[in-house]
């Protein structure tokens, strides 16, 4: 009897409605796997270092929309955690421990959403890993379109105005770490960087759930230095 009523309240896997192991099915759990990079740190370069832990495509990109756009903020805790597993494996080579940063949303589409989605990643990301967040160091000022919409370079065009720092926020005494649901063309991550570069910070790279530059060649990551923290 009480496996039976454990099968029938179950919560429903956010992608196909069948009874969840944790947030999803185990097919759909096999499926997001699925997505994962072979080599998340192969863009972990200059002029903005990238690490990535899946494709943008398939079961990981159902998921990052049901996340964003369908009012499903739970699904932010395994993505973080996701990222969470590929920080610690220490690719990143960093000599210390950064302050995390998540892009921010303008305040209008928070209202609406009810959250941002890359705050939620951040939040379970540093809880797993032990870093610091830095919520409010970035400002959305500009309710900017639709970046799938728009070219490369209407996409820049359309984000040069759209950030701006904190003016009371408590300046973190490390290098930044930029933290992301999504990397496409990069335009917005490039943006956030020069703000963030102008107010006297220094950006160490952008971690994301999923990129869609998987496909592109990438040449060997270079470390910064080749001593690895643990957070």
């Amino acid at each position: 009897m009480r496996s039976l009523l454990t099968t029938v309240f179950r919560p429903a896997c956010p992608l196909c409605t069948r009874p969840a192991q944790g947030c999803f099915c185990i097919d759909c759990q096999r499926q997001i796997a699925a997505t994962r990079l072979p080599q998340p740190w192969q863009f972990w370069q200059e002029p903005l270092p990238l690490a990535a832990w899946g494709r943008y495509g398939d079961a990981l990109k159902r998921v990052l929309g049901a996340l964003k756009y369908h009012n499903r903020p739970e699904l932010a805790r395994p993505l973080g955690h996701h990222l969470g597993d590929l920080w610690l494996t220490g690719g990143h080579g960093l000599p210390q421990p950064p302050a995390v940063v998540p892009i921010p949303i303008h305040p209008e589409k928070r209202k609406s959403r009810g959250y941002n989605q890359a705050e939620l990643l951040a939040e379970a990301f540093c809880e797993y890993v032990g870093l610091k967040l830095y919520s409010n160091l970035l400002l959305r000022q500009t309710d900017t379109q639709a970046q799938h919409s728009l070219s490369a370079q209407e996409r820049e065009a359309n984000l040069a105005t759209a950030f701006a720092i904190h003016p009371r926020h408590p300046p973190p005494k490390n290098p930044v770490l930029i933290l992301d649901d999504i990397y496409t063309t990069g335009a917005t991550a490039r943006t956030a960087q020069t703000v963030l570069a102008q107010a006297g910070f220094s950006v160490v790279g952008i971690l994301v759930v999923a990129t869609g530059k998987a496909d592109m060649p990438a040449k060997a990551p270079v470390s910064k230095s080749k001593t690895k923290t643990k957070g």
